[in-house]
């Protein structure tokens, strides 16, 4: 374990604390866990910020550098289950056993599903997103979560059961009977609300990603009698962190410096990014990370799966240049200076299948 012992001053009104990274390959592993808090007062503070004579709440985030189970939702549902039970497990009563030690749960890019595992088991374990209404009763009903099969209401009940915000990927189903496929992520509130729902805007490679995925706008109206978000990418606010403006992104989006840019006009404070990379020379996490950070004085954290394999899966017929795929880590929280405040070290990792 590498803790880091002091907090960093930003450029804006944040103060980000580290307060440890963990580096595990095991299927339960929360590896990093920081606290992002408005300082009320400070010179240059973000309108995002309200005034308040006492520091705001910290906003702590764990970022899980791990696996799920590959082409196997519900096996990863399962993987998230055990994270939330070691970030705010729960008394014999069914409620919340104490404060819990996150405040946000994050996971790499289509973490239900597993991301290199082919056109025709993506589209098999696609998941298409309930409406506002099946939301709504899933978290009103109380029902554990074991019962409900949509893992999206699934997701709703475990963040509300737990009081932890989650943050996930997995791949969406669109309407109809050739429906497309989005690389998408969903964000719930302690409270079960979903907040969120963000389509990849800029899909990575023409032999894989362009090839079995359609790109989406960036945020979605989350019920069809919702006003559509005024900006695709405009933050949302957790009902315990009103001071902390965020948005979610997904990979190759952070690429972009219009999509950081842009959220942080819409008055972003934190840019949520999970992702598949397998940049081995760590030019995503530490070079264009910060650099985005930086440029658009906005904090950006960045979830990436570990170098180890993840648990078998059936291979699907895919090209060489799939197979070859290989997983890096560098899970970090840059500041909005571009200081890097916690971040895991990048591998170079093995190829996670090899074809006999």
């Amino acid at each position: 374990m590498r803790a880091c012992a002091r907090p960093h001053r930003l450029c804006t009104a944040s103060l980000l604390e580290p307060l440890a990274c963990v580096s595990s390959c095991a299927p339960l592993c929360v590896p990093v866990r920081v606290c992002v808090r408005a300082r009320a007062g400070a010179s240059g503070a973000s309108s995002c910020a309200p005034p308040s004579s006492a520091p705001q709440r910290p906003l702590r985030l764990a970022l899980c550098q791990m696996h799920g189970a590959s082409a196997d939702v519900v096996g990863s549902l399962a993987r998230l289950q055990r994270v939330l039970d070691a970030v705010a497990p729960l008394g014999e009563d069914g409620a919340p056993a104490g404060a819990p030690l996150a405040d946000l749960v994050s996971t790499p890019e289509l973490f239900l599903n597993g991301y290199h595992i082919g056109r025709t088991l993506l589209r098999a374990t696609a998941v298409r997103m309930p409406r506002g209404e099946a939301l709504r009763e899933a978290v009103s009903s109380g029902a554990p979560t074991s019962s409900h099969t949509h893992p999206i209401l699934a997701l709703a009940c475990m963040a509300a059961r737990h009081s932890v915000a989650v943050h996930t990927s997995f791949a969406e189903a669109g309407e109809g009977d050739d429906a497309p496929l989005y690389i998408s992520t969903v964000l719930f509130d302690t409270d079960g609300r979903l907040v969120l729902h963000y389509r990849k805007a800029h899909l990575w490679g023409a032999a894989y990603e362009k090839a079995i995925f359609t790109p989406g706008p960036g945020a979605l109206p989350l019920a069809s009698d919702v006003v559509p978000p005024r900006h695709h990418f405009a933050p949302v606010t957790l009902r315990r962190f009103p001071h902390v403006p965020l948005t979610c992104i997904i990979c190759f989006d952070l690429e972009f410096p219009e999509v950081v840019r842009s959220a942080k006009l819409q008055g972003a404070s934190l840019v949520l990014t999970c992702l598949a990379s397998g940049d081995r020379q760590g030019f995503s996490s530490r070079a264009i990370l910060p650099t985005r950070a930086a440029e658009s004085h906005v904090a950006i954290a960045f979830c990436n799966y570990p170098s180890c394999a993840p648990p078998p899966c059936a291979l699907d017929t895919a090209a060489p240049e799939e197979l070859a795929v290989q997983y890096s880590g560098g899970t970090t929280l840059a500041a909005p200076d571009g200081t890097l405040i916690a971040s895991l070290p990048v591998y170079v990792c093995a190829p996670l299948f090899r074809r006999t």
